[in-house]
């Protein structure tokens, strides 16, 4: 399990370094076109350049997102569980290695994001 743990640490660290990454583009981005904080108005003012680069380190930290979800999905006694009724982004940035191990039925140590349409019910019901 240890081993299984330094994966995680790792692996949620790259996504982390990434999700930054993106995000202190846009905010200099957003920043620099006027202060628009809609990113669909000012995404279509930036120049090609910097288009490049922002979709660059989207798309590294989406395929990094997409690999912290599948080694939670493998990992986890719930599995393919945790792909309903919880915000994707809050399984790559915020959910912890003990609660993705914790076995089903056993409570999590935080109170699980819903994902949008859930009820509580509906998510007790997904992730048991």
């Amino acid at each position: 399990m240890k081993n299984q743990r330094e994966t995680w640490d790792a692996l949620r660290a790259k996504y982390l370094a990434a999700y930054e990454a993106a995000r202190d583009l846009e905010i200099k981005l957003s920043a620099r076109y006027l202060g628009a904080s809609q990113s669909w108005l000012w995404r279509g003012w930036i120049t090609k350049g910097e288009k490049s680069r922002l979709e660059t380190l989207e798309t590294r930290r989406d395929k990094l997102g997409e690999k912290v979800v599948a080694m939670i999905v493998a990992i986890s006694p719930r599995g393919e569980r945790w792909l309903s009724g919880v915000p994707v982004s809050w399984l790559r940035g915020d959910l912890t290695f003990d609660d993705a191990m914790r076995p089903i039925g056993e409570p999590l140590s935080v109170e699980v994001p819903l994902a949008r349409g859930w009820t509580r019910e509906d998510q007790k019901r997904s992730l048991g």
